[in-house]
């Protein structure tokens, strides 16, 4: 049965095409032989393909339309690009991240025997940090989008200093704890929106350009870290 009901439609279909191609063959044929004028009302060859388009829903204008919509979408404004004082401000904000999670690891045994706790305990520090710091991946770039990417950063690095102050002068191990997970929601934010400002002043070649610089100094971060932390506990204690 659906097989005779598609078959009906297919032999329907086919044979309004057949009618529709015999009428523009007839009004060919009446302009060329004279009988058909403009004034006598009979339909143009065009005007029968713009009925059959409006009867199927399309208007002539549509697509005009449509194109246009897209070349406005197609139309990106430019970007203004990166400078050096903005890759050196992203890739220092990459930098965050790696120094707080390397350059306190030459201080861990007098971490332990200066607040008396065993070393299992003080490598928490280390694992509190890192989950803060992938929570805050979460919605760092969220708040960015909201209150602005510049504020979001200056924040993250007030409240950065301030927990890292907070963590040297820490008199019990769990206040310690706290601040290393202040420090881990801080850094996070900077590296997050950093990512986020080079997407907004570059794209194609460039914006992958810079993230190649970011990404290097991302890199050598952690080969920096323990020896600039090696020399700091060295001269002034962990």
């Amino acid at each position: 049965m659906e097989r005779m009901l598609q078959g009906e439609l297919v032999r329907e279909r086919t044979e309004e095409k057949e009618a529709l191609r015999g009428a523009v063959r007839e009004e060919e044929g009446g302009e060329e032989n004279g009988s058909v004028s403009p004034g006598d009302g009979g339909a143009r060859p065009e005007g029968i393909f713009r009925d059959s388009f409006e009867t199927c829903g399309v208007s002539a204008s549509s697509g005009t339309e449509a194109g246009g919509a897209v070349g406005a979408v197609a139309a990106e404004p430019p970007k203004a690009g990166v400078g050096r004082a903005i890759i050196l401000v992203l890739a220092g904000l990459a930098m965050v991240g790696p120094l707080a999670i390397d350059t306190y690891l030459p201080s861990l045994h007098v971490i332990g025997r200066e607040f008396a706790v065993e070393q299992v305990l003080v490598q928490q520090t280390l694992s509190v940090y890192l989950f803060f710091f992938a929570f805050t991946m979460l919605f760092a770039g969220t708040l960015s989008d909201s209150f602005g990417r510049r504020p979001v950063i200056l924040g993250s690095l007030a409240l950065y200093v301030a927990a890292s102050f907070g963590a040297a002068l820490s008199p019990l191990f769990g206040h310690l704890l706290f601040f290393r997970g202040l420090q881990g929601l801080a850094a996070a934010g900077g590296a997050v929106v950093g990512r986020a400002v080079v997407q907004d002043l570059a794209s194609g070649a460039e914006a992958h350009r810079v993230m190649s610089y970011i990404t290097m100094v991302f890199g050598l971060a952690p080969a920096i870290a323990p020896i600039l932390g090696g020399w700091v506990h060295v001269l002034f204690g962990w």
